[in-house]
């Protein structure tokens, strides 16, 4: 904390705290842990009530450091972060071999493993903990840092401040109204926020030492503490198959406490319908989008678990259950507002089936195929999420990693079946990024993105090769010259990303060595200092950078609405030149109850971005830092109002729900300067009595609702919102007949493995490398589907298909779906092939990428499949598409590649295509280039756009020509009516 008085504050507060929340404190956590933990928290809100603002000097440090007073001094300021950085597991080993000074016979019976366990345990969270410093710039051995904590981790505390903690705890009252008592409090509010900035180990060490104490008070005052928090069973640490069962949920009554409900919790495995015990049950409640509280639980023998939670119906409400055992697919449960839930609708009883996942894996390797340990590889989902189904997976963007080891090979075991919608991204300080896609059907449709078989992530031998980081070195200064030590450096604007974000030294110097050649944004932040952003496009490592800070200049501002009336809880942020919605800085603020907001360390001018709820937003409002108090109006919001969509799905025959019933809606809105624009959901789940309840966004002035069961035809339903706030709709679906077969090669073998997608109007597959179809991207109204190992099918139900696309390693397929029935066989044809050549005049080029794609007035026909494959031409020129479905296709070169090693211009140019006709099993022939004369001109740009515009974008000539054989746009003077127009328009389109 700084000095001894702030350090008994801290203590008595958290003393308090533990008094408090003694009745939800588990036997089985470790009470050193736990203590460590709300030391931090305490300590984080005690700065903030007295508003204190502690800057650690940055020290420049030798490669080597022998002194451990020295190392200390160095590892200090940073080591609340790296321990928060560690997992639990390895940060409890830290704690009670350095904190509380046990030896390894005592840490491994703590923490029930073998003695020689604890010690590769504690070594392993020393290297961790080496590799943070590095990270952040200082190279100290895991010697140093080891006795840097053995000499320093623990102060004895005075004995004034026990007694007074004691006195603290068994009489809270006499605390009301203190800032002891402030801080108490508002630790417990945020207690279970993980994510909290640390400051207070040296109170934390305090802490520590009173644990004897703490177990008195839990005896004798914990009684006496009235208790307002919903009481939880503790999971000391993730749950492993070997883990011993906790006792089975023994049957109670409604819990008594006001305000407190209770679930009873069963999961069972969805193939077995056995209980699932040792599954870790994560309660996430939040209110008012800010104030997030977090219990664990875990379930007993029997798969149960009774989970307690908050039944004050506050704004916002949220209660989201994460279920997590390694060996099954995590999943989300969740009741909220959001999902239109009421919160007394919440079961008592409620049973979660889990599915069994598969193991994953790989290896990280770098150029020369030594292993990348310590690399963190990311999994990541792109696209829509269901967060309206009841339960749902809890994949999305980035949503958990796996970190190598020495030999840089990872595993994970609870991945779906189907995993061929993650990305794999290894992220290294040492290393450029890169990311890998399985080669499987619902893989993203992405170009340019290496693929890896699906068998090797299975087999455990995924293989990832990295190439080493570029160096982005500089020195950070303010308008003096002097250096900035402290300033805080982050790449591409990545603030929550520990490897993308650095801190000056004492000199201003940084240095990351993870760069990759592309755009580079720095941002650029100090205390006191406005913050600066540089955009350069770099190629090779950069040393010399050189970074001005200038003063920070005082913004002020009101908001208000058209009658003046302060907007109270308004957002004000600082937006990017661009027209992309990243954030430019660390910095938002919201208003006060009287429109007020201010900002101490502000560009002088700068554009932002000011909304709030129920107005309309001020996207690019420029505001000049002078001290000045500046009014900024918002206006009342005119768009529709979001309308509530309640639902009723039954068999239209039966009048009974259907199983598994599914909703996904697309809605349109009309967005000032920018047109209409339409998003999507991925279908959500209905509940089991066939009843559901959206919402659509404010400003949604028409939407389409699609209605979904197993073995039904799903019924689309498509609405303009009114005035009307809410809409029921009563949906009746009709069975539909099987639609099955099996899929056999050419040769007249099963194709196994193939890839069916069902293609609806105006859908196609995508093919973006050899013999794989894939759906697009999700949320689109294509489905798809695998034919097992005997090449058996069966097409997924979809809204008024037309035609199902077949992919295999050995030919591909198309067949109309009026011609499918129950045992449909379907034959796949050949691949056909194209070679071709690229020349210039007479003369070949060589490594230029050649692209197939479709001729647009062939895009959503037949075949049903969108290629977009490249090659790479050899020293004469020839390149060679080897499986390419019959059709009409268009070959081109790309204008704007650059030599190797060098940035690609944002968007990529291409050639005139040159129309290829493809058989089955026939190959084809092509030139590009060796005819035609040279044209030379010079673009002029608009003086608006800026000297740079070449740097952003790039140009492509266009040949207006119409090329041979295709068909014309319709011209609405060549039609009697606007109807026919429109329908020889959507022919043509």
């Amino acid at each position: 904390m700084g000095n001894s008085d702030a350090a008994k504050d801290v203590t008595q507060a958290v003393f308090l705290t533990l008094a408090a929340k003694s009745g939800m404190i588990s036997r089985k956590t470790a009470l050193a842990g736990w203590l460590l933990r709300t030391t931090r928290y305490a300590a984080a809100n005690a700065r903030r009530l007295e508003q204190r603002r502690e800057h650690y000097e940055q020290l420049a440090m030798e490669s080597c450091v022998q002194s451990a007073d020295s190392v200390w001094r160095h590892i200090e300021p940073l080591l609340d972060e790296a321990l928060e950085n560690l997992a639990e597991r390895d940060r409890d080993a830290i704690i009670l071999r350095f904190f509380e000074q046990m030896p390894l016979k005592q840490v491994a019976g703590k923490l029930g493993i073998s003695e020689d366990g604890a010690q590769k345990r504690v070594s392993r969270a020393l290297e961790k903990l080496r590799l943070f410093f590095a990270r952040q710039g200082r190279t100290i051995s895991i010697g140093a840092i080891s006795s840097a904590l053995a000499a320093n981790c623990v102060q004895a505390a005075p004995a004034a401040v026990a007694a007074s903690v004691c006195a603290l705890a068994v009489a809270p009252g006499a605390l009301t109204g203190s800032f002891v008592a402030a801080v108490s409090h508002a630790t417990i509010r945020a207690i279970a926020h993980a994510r909290l900035r640390l400051f207070a180990i040296q109170a934390g060490s305090l802490a520590v030492l009173l644990g004897g104490a703490a177990l008195i008070l839990l005896q004798f005052g914990a009684q006496s503490v009235h208790k307002t928090s919903v009481t939880a069973t503790r999971a000391a640490a993730a749950p492993t198959p070997q883990a011993e069962a906790t006792a089975p949920v023994v049957p109670a009554a409604t819990d008594p406490r006001p305000n407190v409900g209770e679930l009873l919790l069963h999961v069972v495995d969805a193939q077995s319908g056995a209980p699932v015990t040792n599954v870790r049950l994560s309660l996430v409640s939040t209110a008012e989008l800010q104030q997030r509280t977090t219990n664990t639980f875990m379930t007993d023998t029997n798969g149960a678990a009774r989970v307690a939670y908050s039944t004050v119906p506050v704004r916002f409400w949220s209660h989201r259950i994460e279920i997590f055992r390694d060996g099954y697919v995590p999943k989300y449960l969740s009741w909220s507002e959001y999902q239109e839930d009421r919160i007394d609708e919440i079961p008592a009883d409620y049973t979660l089936r889990l599915q069994p996942a598969v193991t994953i894996g790989g290896v990280v390797l770098d150029e020369q195929d030594g292993p990348v340990a310590e690399a963190r590889v990311v999994f990541s989902v792109s696209g829509p999420v269901p967060l309206r189904s009841r339960e749902r997976p809890t994949m999305m963007g980035n949503y958990h990693s796996e970190l190598t080891g020495a030999d840089g090979r990872w595993t994970c075991s609870h991945v779906p079946e189907r995993f061929g919608m993650i990305s794999f991204t290894p992220v290294h300080p040492l290393f450029q990024e890169k990311t890998w896609l399985p080669d499987s059907p619902e893989s993203s449709s992405y170009i340019n993105v290496e693929r890896i078989p699906e068998g090797d992530f299975l087999a455990g031998h995924a293989l990832m090769r990295l190439k080493a980081g570029l160096a982005i070195a500089g020195v950070v200064r303010d308008e003096s010259g002097q250096a900035v030590p402290g300033a805080r450096v982050t790449q591409n604007f990545e603030f929550r990303r520990s490897e993308r974000s650095i801190l000056t030294d004492a000199d201003g110097s940084f240095r990351f060595r993870n760069g990759r050649p592309g755009n580079l944004s720095l941002t650029v932040q100090a205390a006191n200092l406005a913050p600066v952003v540089t955009s350069l496009v770099f190629n090779a490592s950069m040393e010399n950078l050189q970074v001005i800070l200038p003063a920070g200049r005082v913004l002020r501002g009101r908001v208000v609405d058209d009658g003046e009336n302060p907007v109270a809880g308004a957002t004000i942020e600082a937006v990017s030149p661009s027209s992309d919605s990243r954030t430019l800085f660390e910095w938002r603020a919201k208003t006060d109850a009287e429109g007020l907001f201010v900002w101490e360390a502000a560009p002088e001018v700068q554009e932002y971005a000011v909304y709030a709820s129920g107005y309309e937003t001020r996207s690019r409002l420029p505001l000049v830092a002078d001290g000045s108090e500046q009014t900024i109006r918002l206006t009342k919001g005119t768009g529709h109002a979001a309308t509530r969509i309640f639902g009723h799905v039954v068999d239209a025959e039966t009048r009974q729900p259907p199983p598994s019933v599914r909703v996904q809606i697309w809605e349109t809105r009309n967005e000032p300067g920018r047109g209409s624009s339409t998003f999507t959901t991925v279908p959500e789940d209905a509940g089991a009595d066939g009843t559901f309840r959206l919402k659509t966004s404010p400003g949604t002035v028409s939407y389409v609702l699609e209605v979904q069961a197993d073995g039904y035809w799903p019924e689309r339903l498509t609405n303009q919102v009114t005035s009307e706030p809410e809409v029921d709709l009563h949906v009746g679906l009709v069975r539909a007949p099987l639609a099955a077969g099996i899929v056999l090669t050419p040769s007249g073998e099963a194709a196994a493995g193939a890839t069916l997608v069902m293609c609806g109007h105006r859908e196609s597959a995508q093919m973006n490398n050899t013999g794989k179809l894939v759906t697009g991207s999700r949320g689109s109204g294509a489905a798809s589907t695998v034919a097992d190992a005997q090449g058996r099918f069966r097409l997924p139900n979809q809204h008024e298909p037309e035609a199902a696309a077949l992919g295999h390693a050995q030919g591909f397929g198309e067949v109309p779906f009026s011609e499918v029935t129950s045992n449909t066989v379907i034959t796949l044809q050949p691949w056909g092939r194209i070679e071709g050549s690229v020349v210039a005049g007479a003369k070949p080029l060589a490594r230029e990428t050649i692209r197939l794609s479709v001729m647009p007035w062939r895009m959503n026909r037949s075949p049903r499949v969108s290629p977009y494959l490249e090659a790479t031409s050899d020293a004469e020129g020839r390149f060679v598409f080897a499986t390419v479905p019959p059709g009409e296709w268009k070959v081109q070169r790309e204008l704007n590649k650059l030599p190797e090693g060098k940035v690609r211009i944002r968007v990529s140019a291409y050639s005139h295509g040159v129309p290829v006709t493809l058989r089955a099993g026939e190959t084809a022939t092509v030139t590009i280039g060796g005819s035609g004369r040279a044209v030379i001109g010079r673009a002029v740009a608009p003086e608006s756009l800026g000297a740079d515009v070449w740097t952003e974008n790039s140009v492509a000539l266009i040949l207006k020509v119409p090329t041979s054989g295709a068909p014309q746009a319709p011209n609405l003077d060549d039609f009697p009516t606007t109807q026919e127009f429109q329908a020889a328009n959507e022919e043509y389109s």
